[in-house]
């Protein structure tokens, strides 16, 4: 197969991107890195205050995104486990099907559409000091990081 090269950000490169499990690593570790400095940057007030009382803080945003990530570890488990058991092996290149690319980009920056999150993936509020929110998102990366190794040869 001859490789591609689309526009570096395409929302067509960020999924081909998908198929690689180098590129997946590389992104987890781009944003755990993004998350730390953010953090680093502000006070916990900063993080924690909010626009207006229907507008999430910064740390409500990230809770966001451990929620939402939590919710799918679990999707993620039972579809490698189904895949495992019905023998569905390969290791050539992917194509996502097209509600699946639609959906990936019109989540991705910049933003062209704004949806209200589902009530599962509200987040609670806050219940301990904005680090521990950190430290979750990163242990998150990393959980996803090994349903990468999981899912080899899938």
């Amino acid at each position: 197969m001859t490789a591609v090269l689309l526009p570096e950000g395409s929302a067509e490169r960020r999924l081909q991107a998908a198929n690689d499990r180098d590129a997946c690593r590389a992104q987890l570790a781009q944003n755990r890195d993004a998350a730390r400095a953010f953090f680093r940057n502000y006070s916990d007030r900063q993080l924690l205050w909010r626009p207006a009382p229907d507008i999430w803080s910064m740390v409500d945003n990230l809770l966001h995104l451990n929620t939402t990530g939590r919710v799918y570890l679990g999707a993620i488990d039972r579809a490698i486990a189904d895949g495992r058991r019905r023998g569905l092996t390969g290791d050539g290149f992917y194509r996502h099907p097209w509600f699946s690319r639609w959906f990936v980009g019109s989540l991705e920056p910049p933003a062209r559409r704004r949806f209200r999150a589902p009530r599962i993936f509200v987040p609670p509020p806050p219940s301990g000091p904005p680090r521990t929110v950190l430290e979750d998102f990163e242990a998150l990366g990393h959980e996803i990081g090994e349903r990468l190794d999981a899912s080899r040869g899938l």
